[in-house]
């Protein structure tokens, strides 16, 4: 079985952004259906400071097929 993820630009298809506490970001997003879901991921998990500059990385991917 193969999974397909499309990894897009957020900002294009969210609203209602904010980060919460120093590290909480939260959004409403369109879920690819016509809908919206509000949901919040902790940037700690996905931003590095990698010698001062920010960098975007993954720490762990967890799928639920």
């Amino acid at each position: 079985m193969f999974l397909t993820l499309i990894f897009t630009d957020f900002g294009a298809t969210c609203h209602d952004i904010t980060l919460e506490e120093t590290s909480l970001l939260s959004a409403t997003c369109g879920n690819g259906k016509g809908g919206q879901v509000t949901s919040a991921t902790d940037v700690n998990n996905c931003v590095a400071n990698l010698v001062g500059a920010l960098q975007c990385h993954v720490k762990f991917v967890q799928f639920f097929v």
